[in-house]
């Protein structure tokens, strides 16, 4: 009897198909509202780290550059026309001491030759790979960041827009790639833009110095997103409701 009776308490305590389907109904749901929202949170905090990161190892490595023998500020002559073998020789002694395996890339890393693009979805008309000649460099290190460097900007321009004859830049442009090879490729969702100015011993988001309005209308699905770094340092270190995710 008494058997009987605790088979009976059992079979009174279990759950029916249709509550564990309802129950099943009801988490799924749930999961569906709130799960995207989790890998948003989850997805900008790691962009938020990343950027630290970057540019506490930029702002390091500007430093230790001016600090050695031969300052960095004192080896590229702003305005000297660029050298494929002092172009090397600069990204050596400069930049590969102070970052984690360096890879150089000399050829297009990625599938196209103009992968990055605008945050209104044009095409940014750089060539990402490594020419010394030409003062580029693009490089990978080892925790899964591209860097695509530029010491050099152009001296004339003709009649049709064509740009040649490259020189040396006293402030240059640093584009980098926080997730490697993977998509969106896009400024302000993956790629970042700094500059660097050796004489005046500073990494700045490019941007920085303007507007708070003008960095917004920048940082824009209808802009470029040149500013979007500016504009996640300038609120805080976030990437707040406002911004163009």
């Amino acid at each position: 009897m008494n058997n009987r009776k605790q088979r009976g308490l059992l079979i009174k305590r279990g759950f029916t198909l249709a509550e564990v389907l309802v129950t099943l109904g009801i988490i799924g749901v749930v999961c569906a509202l709130t799960l995207p929202s989790l890998v948003e949170k989850h997805q900008k905090q790691a962009t938020i780290t990343k950027l630290k990161k970057i540019y506490s190892v930029l702002s390091q490595q500007i430093m230790l550059a001016n600090s050695q023998t031969t300052p960095a500020n004192e080896f590229l002559t702003a305005g000297n026309e660029v050298e494929a073998d002092k172009t090397e020789e600069f990204f050596q002694t400069y930049w590969v001491p102070y970052f984690k395996g360096v890879t150089i890339l000399n050829s297009r890393p990625y599938s196209t030759q103009f992968p990055y693009k605008y945050m209104n979805g044009d095409m940014l008309e750089i060539t990402i790979k490594t020419g010394f000649s030409e003062g580029r460099i693009t490089f990978s290190t080892s925790d899964g960041f591209i860097f695509f460097i530029c010491v050099m900007k152009w001296k004339n321009k003709d009649e049709n827009g064509n740009l040649s004859d490259p020189i040396y830049s006293s402030e240059m442009n640093v584009y980098i790639d926080i997730n490697g090879l993977k998509h969106p490729n896009t400024l302000g969702k993956d790629i970042f833009r700094v500059t660097m100015n050796y004489d005046k011993n500073n990494v700045m988001p490019y941007g920085i110095d303007k507007s708070s309005s003008a960095i917004d209308r920048n940082c824009n699905k209808t802009g470029s997103g040149d500013y979007c770094f500016a504009k996640i340092i300038k609120d805080g270190w976030k990437i707040t409701d406002d911004y163009p995710w």
